[in-house]
């Protein structure tokens, strides 16, 4: 929608998430935010939630030393 107005996040990584939280029905919206900005970005993620979606993403467990 025209009207939709994104601040410091592509409206098309909103389009993604909300599509990846109606498909999954047990993504949450922010978790899927998360997901989309890190795939665009080529970052990772720190992240205890061992469900957190792993697709093009590199998940770091805080709780394990580097």
């Amino acid at each position: 929608r025209r009207n939709v107005v994104c601040h410091g996040v592509a409206k098309a990584r909103v389009v993604e998430a909300l599509r990846m939280t109606a498909a999954s029905g047990r993504v949450s919206f922010t978790d899927a935010l998360l997901w989309a900005v890190a795939r665009q970005e080529g970052s990772g993620v720190a992240t205890f939630d061992r469900a957190f979606p792993k697709e093009g993403i590199r998940l770091v467990d805080p709780g394990v030393p580097s």
